[in-house]
């Protein structure tokens, strides 16, 4: 994984340390391509030391000691809740250890919010001790009342499409090598397809500034596993914030111990962490409503 350095060497104050996690199918260029507005550069300049992370799979991110992503389906055995798991201690401790704080600031946008939930409440990485803040923009737990339309639309036959995007060996969507099985799962999917390719486009959402889009969509983004996708899809149909289901009792089983997924508590989540919940009206994902049910 790699992070990335912002700051302003007549402004920073010491101390004033903030991480910066970004979303689904983004990378920390996301912090940067508002110009001199971008919420990285304008920390810096408050005097922020400000540290832009990036999950496994992103175009900053696609090293592996062992497997290669170009080809092994293998390094895309993740979702949310891995990325709270393994990734976002990972990071962080290496923020610490750079700057030498006890505890960092943490901002998280959408799928940036989902692994943070999900490492609090599962204790991952004594997280708890090492945040001062921790501020969730447009925050993802609860996906039941979604207007997106690619959740609405996998949803309706989840375990389908699932066990087709497995079948046919896709693991990875929006990277780099477009496969041959998706272009065949297309051929049976071809609206869901459609989705998929649109999804996350400023451009087809009205609220967003119109003089940025064509500058920010110029840019190439970056992939994201097809779990990662799936996980979502199954927390709109169920309505339960839980870890990933595998399809089956039997796959469930040994990988849980358990039938059915195990669920995520937010309750465990220590008190002492305070969260400040940014929600835009109008999102689509992070609706007020799924919101409010995290609260």
């Amino acid at each position: 994984m790699k992070v990335q350095h912002i700051w302003n060497a007549e402004k920073v104050k010491k101390g004033n340390v903030v991480f910066l996690q970004h979303g689904l199918f983004s990378s920390s260029e996301c912090w940067i391509v508002n110009g001199k507005d971008s919420v990285g550069f304008r920390l810096a300049q408050e005097g922020y030391d400000v540290w832009l992370g990036n999950n496994r799979g992103t175009k900053f991110s696609r090293k592996h000691k062992s497997i290669d992503p170009n080809v092994s389906g293998k390094f895309f055995d993740y979702s949310f809740y891995e990325l709270g798991q393994y990734d976002a201690p990972t990071q962080i401790d290496f923020v610490r250890a750079k700057t030498g704080v006890d505890k960092v600031t943490y901002i998280g946008h959408s799928q940036g919010t989902s692994q943070m939930f999900s490492a609090l409440a599962e204790g991952h990485g004594k997280l708890k001790d090492k945040i001062n803040l921790f501020v969730a923009l447009a925050p993802v737990v609860n996906l039941g009342w979604t207007t997106n339309g690619l959740l609405k639309n996998i949803k309706g036959f989840v375990k389908t499409v699932q066990n087709s995007l497995w079948s046919l060996g896709i693991t990875e969507f929006k990277g780099p090598h477009m496969t041959y099985g998706y272009r065949t799962f297309c051929l049976g999917f071809p609206y869901t397809c459609k989705l998929i390719d649109r999804f996350g486009s400023m451009s087809d959402n009205e609220w967003n500034n119109s003089d940025r889009v064509a500058i920010v969509e110029a840019r190439p983004g970056s992939s994201g596993s097809t779990k990662q996708l799936m996980h979502y899809a199954q927390i709109a149909k169920t309505k339960e914030w839980r870890q990933f289901d595998y399809g089956s009792s039997r796959a469930n089983r040994a990988k849980y111990g358990t039938d059915s997924p195990p669920s995520l508590d937010l309750s465990k989540i220590d008190a002492k962490v305070p969260i400040a919940m940014i929600v835009g009206e109008q999102d689509d994902l992070a609706d007020p409503v799924g919101t409010m049910w995290a609260r």
